[in-house]
């Protein structure tokens, strides 16, 4: 499982894919190996509130991990909106289909364009 193992560290310098690294409070980061990275802000205009609550949000994910009936239970739930997803898209796909006629004739294929 993910939350077994644990990791903690704090970040500083940027983090080139965000918008704004200055707004990143933290982060999750998912190991090959198994292991769930948590990664809080050094930035100082971060208050320590919103850190403690995004440590709070991280370690509720890692105990969220360990339990195998909440995972259970949220694949169900997921794999019946997957469903519903799919079958609207099927739906969807009949009634929204575009129909294009091909016309004979037009411009003539000129290799010297």
């Amino acid at each position: 499982m993910l939350g077994k193992e644990i990791m903690y560290s704090k970040m500083s310098g940027s983090i080139s894919s965000a918008p704004d690294p200055q707004r990143i409070i933290g982060s999750l980061h998912f190991l090959d190996d198994g292991i769930l990275d948590f990664t809080v802000s050094d930035n100082p205009l971060i208050q320590d509130i919103d850190k403690s609550m995004f440590m709070l949000a991280a370690e509720f994910s890692a105990y969220a991990f360990d339990r195998s009936d909440w995972m259970e239970e949220f694949l169900i739930d997921h794999a019946k909106k997957l469903s519903k997803t799919n079958e609207g898209l099927s739906e969807d796909n009949e009634t929204n289909k575009v129909h294009l006629k091909l016309l004979q004739g037009g411009l003539e294929n000129n290799e010297e364009d």
